[in-house]
C-alpha cells in the first residue's frame, strides 16, 4: 500500500529511511515534529539505531496497514505479529524501550514492557540479579523509564 507524501527520518547512525507520512506519524514525537513544521526534508531521530528504526517503521506499517475494525481474522493477524515482533534478545527489547519513549508509541511500549516483565516472571531472585548483573546499563534506564511510565498512568 503505498500513500501519496513521504517523510525522510535520519537516524543516529545517519542513515535514511524514506517512510510513507501515515506510518511515519504513528510515533507522536514524529506526528509533532511535522505538526510544528519541523519537517522540512528530513526528520532527524538522533536516538534512535538503524537495526531499531527499522523494526520500528516495520512494526509501525504493519499497524497502519492492517484494517481498524472488529474482523476476527484482522485482529487475529495484528496480535500474531505483535507477539513474533516482541520475539527478541534482551538488548533489542531494551533498545526498543529506550527508543519507544523517545518516539512516544505507547502502545508498541506497553507490549515490550509486559514482554520484559514475563521475561522476569518465575526468576527466582539469583536468577533475576543475574539478568541485571549482565544488563546493569539497561537495567538502570529501564527502572527509571518504569517510574516515570508508571507514575504517568496514574495521573
Amino acid at each position: 500500500m503505498s500513500y501519496s507524501k513521504t517523510i525522510v527520518l535520519t537516524n543516529y547512525d545517519g542513515e535514511t529511511f524514506v517512510v510513507d507520512e501515515v506510518v511515519a506519524v504513528e510515533p507522536q514525537t514524529i506526528e509533532h515534529m511535522i505538526e510544528d513544521g519541523c519537517a522540512n526534508t528530513s526528520i532527524p531521530l538522533p536516538n534512535v539505531t538503524s537495526k531499531i528504526l527499522s523494526k520500528v517503521i516495520e512494526h509501525c506499517k504493519k499497524h497502519v496497514e492492517t484494517p481498524n475494525s472488529n474482523e476476527k481474522a484482522a485482529k487475529a493477524d495484528l496480535k500474531s505479529f505483535d507477539f513474533d515482533f516482541v520475539k527478541a534478545d534482551q538488548g533489542t527489547l531494551f533498545d526498543l524501550i529506550l527508543a519507544m519513549n523517545y518516539l512516544n508509541i505507547k502502545e508498541l511500549l506497553d507490549l515490550i514492557y509486559q514482554t520484559v516483565a514475563d521475561m522476569i516472571k518465575g526468576k527466582t531472585p539469583e536468577e533475576e540479579e543475574e539478568m541485571r548483573r549482565v544488563n546493569a546499563w539497561v537495567f538502570s534506564c529501564f527502572v527509571g523509564v518504569t517510574c516515570l511510565y508508571f507514575k504517568s498512568k496514574k495521573m
